[in-house]
């Protein structure tokens, strides 16, 4: 790597901590971050309670006395995996329990995500690219807002370009385990084995290994239904609760919610202007035979939470994030 490039990534980041450090020990906003309070309270079940009780799970309680819950089973959160309230609640276990813990912990994956990226444009495309894609990624306003306000979404993220990246590289080893851990962060991890199953059976007509990424899928979410299961062996709660979170989101929303929504996203926090040059650049690579032209043609398939929870996106404002 050029001293170049060295000097534009370096700048990168340190812009980045420049602009975190301004309100990392701020009080997390009401609304705006709700969702990472919500992680801190699952962090705090788990210091409190230990896997014993958690078994594992989010627990969606508050305050270290269970025995007002009554059957506290009856409020496990299986919503979303719990691997990101556990490494929070590590994280806890050293810096204490603060709300700036919980931002720290969105803006160290935020710096990997930026170095990720920069290696990824760097071997899809060159040295030129990574250094104009690095910055222009760091400041997009759904970046760098979500990255911290929304907790689970940046180390998902982090974890799918991880995968991207150790895809580029020729170590299926590692593809595998990235694209477990992404799964482990969030559902939209699980988008990555579908990008990858699109590339290596459209792009390099490799159907065996591409079918190994969407039964990884397949592998992981089963587990996870057999750790609730094994969690509350006496009761259906959580899978009844799983049910109920997945036939709200996927239900329909009024056409005019919906439509709002996406306009938010897109004016306020992706930016008009960066979503035109964006959609320019896609056109513009319809005619190359770039190494990566074919990756980022496969890339929107991260965005699908757009299509299969539709009632989710008209009340949320970065289900775009990963796109």
């Amino acid at each position: 790597m050029t001293r170049r490039a060295w000097i534009v990534l370096i700048a990168t980041l340190v812009a980045y901590v420049a602009w975190a450090a301004v309100r990392i020990r701020q009080p997390l906003i009401y609304h705006q971050e709700s969702a990472a309070a919500q992680y801190g309270k699952h962090a705090l079940s788990f210091r409190w309670h230990g896997l014993a009780k958690t078994r594992g799970l989010l627990l969606d309680t508050s305050g270290p006395d269970l025995g007002r819950y009554g059957r506290y089973q009856d409020h496990l959160f299986p919503d979303h995996p719990p691997l990101p309230g556990l490494m929070l609640a590590g994280l806890f276990a050293v810096f204490g329990a603060d709300d700036w813990v919980i931002r720290l912990h969105g803006h160290l994956f935020a710096l990997g995500c930026i170095v990720l990226l920069f290696l990824l444009a760097r071997r899809w495309y060159d040295g030129t690219t990574a250094m104009v894609a690095a910055p222009l990624f760091a400041a997009l306003p759904m970046f760098a807002y979500f990255s911290a306000s929304v907790f689970h979404q940046v180390p998902t993220l982090f974890f799918i370009l991880a995968g991207l990246l150790a895809y580029a590289c020729g170590r299926t080893a590692l593809v595998l385990l990235c694209q477990f851990l992404a799964c482990c962060m969030d559902w939209p991890g699980y988008y990555l084995g579908l990008v990858l199953f699109l590339y290596a059976g459209l792009v390099e007509r490799k159907w065996r290994r591409a079918l190994l990424f969407p039964a990884l899928n397949v592998a992981i979410f089963g587990l996870f239904l057999l750790h609730m299961i094994a969690a509350d062996p006496s009761g259906d709660a959580s899978l009844r609760q799983l049910w109920k979170a997945w036939s709200l989101h996927t239900s329909l929303p009024s056409l005019a919610d919906y439509l709002r929504g996406e306009a938010h996203e897109i004016g306020v926090y992706f930016t008009l202007p960066a979503l035109a040059v964006a959609l320019g650049w896609v056109v513009t690579r319809l005619r190359a035979r770039e190494p990566g032209d074919a990756w980022v043609l496969c890339l929107p398939a991260l965005a699908l939470d757009e299509i299969c929870f539709p009632h989710y996106c008209s009340k949320h404002d970065f289900l775009t994030y990963f796109l």
